[in-house]
């Protein structure tokens, strides 16, 4: 989700246009309509990039009040990301990485149907993008769909680690959290099998499932 990562994208989506049409030429019509797409999707990740700041703001602050505002604030920028995102998504439909941003902001404001629909859409333009699957896992969490989340892990265990393990920390956040506060939808039995599911994985991965986790 980096803006030099859109730019190539969309240098590649263009070029591959150009030869396609054996013309050295680009059509005068599509270069303003993709940096009309890239503006905003940029617009969208300085939201977002506000959005960070004011969540740190918040996880230092020492009074409960200035935690809610930063919290509040963080909340207003991600609103403000989303509508952004959208509308790159509406200039350039097969903008894949506005999409995951998108779906990323959602999540972030705990509209996680509407997150899962974006990182869909994303991964129906770009089926790899190892990103969106793993924040897709963690949308399908806030959803308590422990099932599709699993399955989002086995996934990128082959594609990417890096964010596989990152799905799995997310995971076992989720235990912890269902641990303190059950959601209705959540038994008990389901936890326990995750736990072990979590271990097994973190041992297959040389990580601290060998010792156990502690929950």
């Amino acid at each position: 989700m980096v803006r030099i990562l859109a730019v190539l994208a969309l240098v590649g989506f263009w070029q591959a246009d150009l030869y396609a049409a054996g013309s050295k030429s680009e059509p005068p019509s599509e270069q303003p309509v993709q940096a009309e797409a890239v503006k905003h999707y940029n617009s969208g990740l300085n939201h977002r990039d506000k959005a960070w700041d004011y969540e740190k703001a918040a996880a230092e602050a020492k009074h409960s009040e200035d935690r809610k505002k930063h919290e509040k604030a963080a909340q207003k920028e991600y609103r403000q990301a989303i509508k952004a995102f959208t509308r790159a998504t509406e200039v350039n439909p097969g903008f894949h990485e506005a999409f995951g941003s998108l779906g990323y902001a959602y999540r972030k404001t705990g509209d996680y149907q509407a997150a899962l629909e974006a990182y869909d859409r994303a991964l129906a333009l770009k089926p790899d993008y190892t990103e969106a699957i793993e924040y897709r896992g963690e949308a399908y969490l806030g959803l308590d769909r422990i099932e599709e989340a699993k399955a989002a892990y086995d996934r990128l265990v082959k594609l990417n680690p890096e964010h596989a393990a990152k799905l799995l920390e997310a995971t076992k956040k989720w235990v912890w959290e269902r641990q303190r506060t059950p959601a209705g939808g959540v038994s008990k039995e389901v936890l326990v099998q995750t736990a072990e599911w979590i271990q097994e994985k973190e041992a297959a991965a040389g990580g601290a499932g060998k010792q156990g986790a502690k929950w």
